[in-house]
């Protein structure tokens, strides 16, 4: 940020209407997303046939348009996202906001857009600024709970901008890092889906006492604007694409009447009142505890804005038409009020005399049947029969048919953007390479997981496979070093933070120095690492879906690539096939789920939801550790083209469970199911 030049206001737009309500309050910039690969797919969204009218009247009014792209990209999905690129270039977006990085490799082939590093992609140090600007990204969305000093580290890094956010709701777990709502249910928030499941009820093992532990407080540091301008921050975010355009208009005249009375404070209160939570600015103050709790404020009656009317979302029409003796066509038509869209189906009957049979029209049978499944239903009919009778299994049918139309109706149907892409570009994601075979191990992988507490156990002895040992400090590497004199790799942390770099500078000059391979899991440590010439393979913290995101980590000196555990058995596949590294793919273990900064009681304790699913909690290093009682396990074909490892970091009996993984009851966490 230029000296003496106010931080930007950057306000979140769901739909048209909030990005216009935004640009009219007052707004600098507004950001948003398209149907697909933002991490708020839930909203309204922009379509593609706004984009260009959008980014035409946003420029008018001399705002900036920022499109949000910032989930994780599979293999299939690269010539799609490529598209997006070249589309947003195309209607004259000022900047695109992405987590994968992918985006920096489509910039080789479909020329610059400004890259805004998103906050999924964990940034949280100067050095993870410098990488940003490594990659070529403009500005870099920094994580949002990282203190005031560190801010000012990360905004001191020359050639790069800093966004924070300063509004709006928050996550327990680090932005990008979080596997739990996939892990619940196949509903990525990485992929812009989340299940909010640290807004959950929560059961403790202990005590039996329900609480919601991981309900964060919202976020609020508008009564430190004026220092946040002064250590040099670029922007000002806003949270909220999920909330109405009247809500929108007020955050923004809110932060713009701070930003610009001579930051004076005013009373924001209001802006958080749609969710009854508390605000806090704790993590800008450095504290850890007290952002927690269950809504201490009654919920406002309705959002600001005065809500929705309550109107039927959707209306059916039933027609029927004597066809033949005996043959009755039943024609139904949903038609959606808000869309106008509507879908009709055609079911074939046959009339039926009087007795013991259903009657279609009048049915309170079917009217139920709609009304329970299906809120906001009004049905109507158009023909001239006073009743219908059916026999039960036409009747079946024709409540089928009904349910098939509603269920149709509430998926929207999904934009298809045509746009052409250079030849030597499809070609590069078409390809396939050709892989070589992997070593299986004595006990079916060739990497095994564990801390460096663990050492001591395998202290010695002589295994088939490479040790990945996590290590926080110099010490703990060089203990590591000494118990295993073999084949190992020392894996740094998955978040790093401003004081860690002195740290973390050590052990990667000290593997460096002795010709041990590093494991990186975060885009902090990748500038470190450069610097001092280290060997390193990429861990789970910098997992990947497509062989593109590889390639650029490759280009960082990465020397291996590991596969996200959110990647189906289709995806995945298709992520081997396509990538030129070696890949590692975990198949068994207990993934971490949640990694927090926010402190949410000492010790270790077990917690469950409603469904059964149990969750350890770990207090660990000043974060909080979530992971599965219960592991996973893939069961992959002993010629998959990969690298298969094993995480034992959270193992009740590590030794034991190298021998006998195969037995261990298990899920398969995505595998078997299709990630959205």
């Amino acid at each position: 940020m230029l000296p003496g030049h106010p931080p930007e206001i950057l306000a979140p737009a769901g739909d048209l209407e909030c990005a216009v309500a935004a640009a009219e309050a007052g707004a600098d910039a507004v950001y948003f997303g398209l149907s697909d690969f933002n991490a708020r797919r839930r909203a309204g969204n922009i379509g593609f046939k706004e984009l260009p009218g959008l980014v035409q009247k946003l420029h008018g009014m001399n705002v900036k348009a920022y499109l949000a792209l910032n989930t994780d990209i599979s293999q299939r999905e690269l010539a799609e996202a490529a598209r997006y690129y070249a589309f947003a270039k195309f209607a004259g977006v000022d900047a695109l906001i992405v987590k994968d990085l992918c985006f920096a490799e489509f910039r080789r082939h479909l020329g610059e857009i400004p890259l805004h590093l998103s906050t999924q992609a964990a940034i949280s140090s100067s050095s993870g600024a410098k990488f940003a600007r490594q990659l070529g990204a403009s500005r870099v969305i920094l994580a949002r709970e990282m203190s005031a000093e560190e801010i000012k580290s990360a905004a001191s890094v020359e050639g790069i901008q800093v966004e924070i956010f300063v509004q709006g709701a928050m996550c327990f777990c680090i932005s990008g890092r979080c596997l739990l709502s996939s892990w619940i249910g196949g509903r990525s928030g990485n992929r812009g889906l989340c299940a909010s499941p640290c807004r959950m009820e929560w059961t403790d093992a202990d005590s039996g006492g329900k609480s919601r532990p991981m309900s964060m407080k919202d976020l609020s540091l508008l009564e430190h604007i004026r220092e946040i301008s002064r250590i040099g921050v670029a922007s000002l975010k806003i949270e909220g694409r999920l909330k109405n355009a009247e809500w929108v208009a007020n955050a923004v005249r809110t932060v713009k009447t701070i930003r610009d009375s001579h930051f004076k404070a005013v009373n924001a209160s209001q802006l958080g009142s749609y969710a009854g939570r508390e605000m806090t600015d704790s993590f800008y103050l450095g504290k850890t505890d007290s952002l927690v709790a269950d809504s201490s404020r009654p919920k406002s009656a309705e959002p600001p804005g005065g809500g929705t009317e309550d109107k039927p979302a959707n209306s059916l029409t039933v027609a029927i038409e004597e066809k033949s003796a005996g043959k009755i066509a039943v024609r139904m038509t949903l038609l959606n009020h808000e869309s106008a869209r509507s879908l009709s189906s055609e079911v074939m009957v046959k009339r039926r005399d009087e007795g013991s049979k259903k009657n279609l029209i009048l049915s309170q049978e079917l009217l139920d049947s709609v009304g329970e499944k299906f809120k906001d239903i009004s049905i109507e009919e158009n023909s001239s029969f006073p009743e219908f009778l059916l026999s039960p299994s036409d009747f079946s049918r024709v409540q089928g048919t009904v349910a098939a139309l509603l269920n149709k109706m509430s998926k929207e149907p999904k934009e298809s953007l045509k746009f052409a892409l250079p030849d030597e570009l499809l070609e590069k994601i078409r390809r396939t390479v050709r892989r070589c075979e992997f070593r299986r191990g004595k006990f079916g992988f060739e990497e095994v997981r564990i801390s460096a507490a663990q050492t001591k156990i395998f202290k010695g002895q002589e295994f088939d496979f490479k040790f990945i040992v996590e290590c926080k400090s110099l010490a703990e590497a060089k203990s590591s070093a000494y118990a295993l004199s073999g084949n190992f790799i020392i894996a740094l942390p998955q978040v790093i933070y401003e004081k860690d770099i002195g740290q973390i500078s050590s052990i990667i000059g000290f593997c460096t120095q002795n010709g041990i391979q590093l494991e990186l899991n975060n885009l902090d440590e990748i500038p470190i690492a450069g610097e001092l010439h280290a060997k390193w393979s990429a861990g789970p913290g910098l997992a990947v879906l497509n062989s593109f995101s590889v390639e650029v980590l490759r280009s960082h000196g990465a020397c291996m690539a590991t596969a996200s555990p959110e990647a189906d058995q289709t995806k995945l596949k298709e992520l081997l096939d396509a990538c030129e590294l070696p890949l590692a793919v975990y198949v068994f273990g207990r993934p971490r789920l949640m990694q927090s900064r926010c402190g949410i009681g000492a010790g270790r304790r077990r917690i469950s939801e409603r469904r059964g699913l149990d969750l350890l909690v770990e207090n660990e290093n000043g974060f909080t550790i979530l992971y599965p009682a219960r592991p996973f396990r893939l069961e992959l074909p002993g010629g998959t083209p990969a690298i298969f490892a094993a995480d034992l970091v959270h193992s009740p009996d590590p030794a034991a469970e190298i021998r006998s993984w195969r037995s261990i009851p298990a899920g398969d966490f995505n595998f078997s199911r299709r990630l959205r």
